[in-house]
C-alpha cells in the first residue's frame, strides 16, 4: 500500500535476515545498521508500488549522483539452494536504517517488547515493512530501501532452512557417516545437574549411640529422618529446611 509519496507498506512476505537484533554493523565504520531481508511474491500491487518508488529515486540520484538506468537494482531473486524451496519464484529486499532501531509492531498494531524480538524476528516468520527508497554512490550504485518499521504477522510460521540449503536431518546423517569414517564423534551433551539438597549428617556408629534424649516438644522426626541424621538439630546445622525434611519424609 502506498504511504505518501515516498513510502510503501509491502504485502505479507518472510523475513530472510534479522539484522535488527542485534544490528549489524557498518563495514566501513563499525557504527551499528539496523537491516532486514525480506523476500516477498513478485507482481503484486505492492512490488509495482516499490518499483515506482524506487525509479523515483534513480531519478534524483540521476542528478545528485550520476546514477544510469543500470544501477538500478534493487530486486534480487531469491537464492532457493540458500533459503529453501519455500521462496521460489520469489524476490528479495535488503532494507536498512542507520537512525536507531525502527518500531516493531505486531499484527494487532501493538507495539512489541525489545526483549522478545529475539525469539519472534527469525527467518522464516512472516511480516510486512514499512520502506522508502533511495539512491546510493559507495562502492558501488545503485537504489536501495530504507526501513521505517516492521510488522510481525505470523511468528509460528516454519524456519527457513537458512545455510548450505542442506535440510537439517542430512546434516546429522553426514556428521555421523563422519564420525564412523575415523571423525571422533561429538560428546554427549551432558544435562544440567538438579540442585542437590545438604547432606546429611554421618550417621553415628551404632557402637556409640547412647540412649535417645527425652522426646523433645518441637518438630519430631520420622524413623526414616532418624535413620538419615540422627536428629533435627544436626539437620539443621547441616542446613536442612522444615520442608527439605518434610518432602525427603524425615519430618512427622
Amino acid at each position: 500500500m502506498r504511504y505518501g509519496e515516498s513510502q510503501v507498506v509491502t504485502a505479507v512476505g518472510i523475513l530472510t535476515w534479522n539484522g535488527l537484533v542485534p544490528p549489524d554493523k557498518n563495514d566501513k565504520t563499525g557504527e551499528p545498521v539496523w537491516t532486514i531481508g525480506f523476500a516477498f511474491q513478485p507482481g503484486t500491487v505492492e512490488h509495482g508500488e516499490m518499483d515506482a518508488i524506487g525509479k523515483a529515486a534513480l531519478e534524483k540520484g540521476k542528478i545528485a549522483l550520476k546514477l544510469v538506468d543500470a544501477d538500478y537494482q534493487p530486486f534480487l531473486d531469491c537464492d532457493v539452494a540458500k533459503f529453501g524451496p519455500i521462496v521460489n519464484g520469489m524476490k528479495r529486499i535488503s532494507a536498512k536504517t542507520y537512525n536507531g532501531m525502527p518500531r516493531v509492531i505486531d499484527k494487532d498494531g501493538a507495539d512489541i517488547p525489545m526483549q522478545a524480538l529475539g525469539q519472534l524476528l527469525y527467518p522464516g516468520c512472516k511480516i510486512k515493512l514499512m520502506v522508502h527508497a533511495y539512491p546510493f554512490n559507495n562502492k558501488s550504485k545503485g537504489v536501495n530501501f530504507g526501513l521505517d518499521g516492521v510488522q510481525i504477522i505470523d511468528a509460528t510460521a516454519p524456519k527457513l532452512d537458512v545455510g548450505a540449503g542442506v535440510p537439517p536431518a542430512e546434516v546429522g546423517n553426514a556428521f555421523a557417516q563422519a564420525a564412523g569414517t575415523g571423525g571422533a564423534a561429538a560428546a554427549p551433551a551432558q544435562q544440567a545437574s538438579a540442585p542437590t539438597m545438604p547432606k546429611p549428617p554421618v550417621k553415628p556408629n551404632a557402637e556409640f549411640i547412647k540412649p535417645p534424649p527425652p522426646k523433645p516438644k518441637g518438630p519430631v522426626l520420622t524413623q526414616a529422618g532418624i535413620e538419615a541424621g540422627g536428629s533435627y538439630d544436626a539437620f539443621k546445622e547441616a542446613g536442612w529446611t522444615d520442608e527439605d525434611l518434610r518432602e525427603s519424609g524425615y519430618l512427622a
